[in-house]
């Protein structure tokens, strides 16, 4: 069994632990260069080759090393293991200081969680590349401080328009990070479905919604709308949309497999990462 072990910034020490503790029971191990914040998703041509033949993707910081990594790993549609050094950890389920039992006593035993992913695209330009979320997908103002003008359509159905700071089209795996923030809804990770929550909505009656997984989301600027509209993924890429901004967000045909063990009890994360704030 070959593991691609990718490290977060300053993960360097704790990936050669885990490589060499994986090397000690007899697998075979590749270290990548950390994460480079200019161009996180740029590889060498050898970490391209061996991510390729590799069984296992470990990713080890934090929740931003995770979505960064999930992303290469669903390119090669590999599974990924999360080592938390970080604070949160809702993706990455499993802490440092376990990685002796993990790697010991729980490798076979790992199961695949099969989770949605969601691609946007800019609705005015239809030979745009995609770009994939596995959290969410926001259409914001920026720091600008009026209000935007924005309609959505699901299934080109009207649901409203809205006078808001954005929309988080978010995936379940998601409905734990910014659309908890903006009051959006919890979502079991493995229920196939999409959140919609308005941030910071002109109205005493918007309220988030959840969609079915084949629906066709678009947000698009009104003609009332005066200011820049951007689109950002992840909470990492973004691009200037303009005023005349038009998105469409739906499922992406691949999905992300992630690595957890029989015992990763979801309600348990809750109460623990959100309510405990541990």
């Amino acid at each position: 069994m070959l593991f691609f072990v990718k490290p977060g910034v300053g993960q360097n020490d704790n990936s050669m632990i885990i490589a060499r503790k994986l090397t000690e029971i007899g697998y075979e191990v590749y270290v990548s260069d950390e994460f480079n914040f200019e161009s996180p998703f740029r590889m060498s041509t050898e970490d391209i080759e061996k991510i390729k033949i590799s069984d296992i993707v470990i990713s080890v910081g934090g929740d931003g090393t995770m979505l960064k990594t999930a992303k290469i790993a669903v390119m090669h549609d590999k599974p990924v293991l999360g080592i938390n050094t970080g604070r949160v950890g809702f993706l990455t389920g499993f802490k440092f200081e376990d990685i002796e039992t993990i790697i010991r006593n729980d490798i076979d035993s790992l199961i695949i969680s099969s989770r949605l992913l969601l691609e946007a695209n800019n609705y005015l330009e239809k030979n745009t590349k995609p770009l994939t979320a596995v959290n969410d997908v926001v259409i914001h103002k920026g720091v600008a401080p009026k209000t935007a003008e924005l309609a959505i359509f699901a299934d080109e159905a009207l649901i409203g328009e809205y006078r808001c700071d954005g929309f988080i089209v978010s995936t379940p795996t998601g409905s734990t990070a910014y659309s908890l923030s903006a009051g959006g809804p919890l979502v079991f990770p493995e229920l196939d479905s999409i959140i919609v929550t308005p941030i910071s909505a002109h109205s005493l009656s918007a309220r988030g919604i959840v969609l079915s997984k084949d629906c066709r989301i678009r947000i698009t600027a009104t003609e009332n709308n005066k200011i820049e509209l951007f689109l950002s993924v992840d909470s990492g890429q973004t691009v200037l949309m303009g005023t005349e901004a038009s998105v469409e967000v739906k499922k992406s045909k691949k999905r992300l497999k992630l690595l957890t063990n029989s015992k990763t009890d979801f309600f348990e994360l809750i109460r623990q990462k959100i309510i405990r704030g541990e």
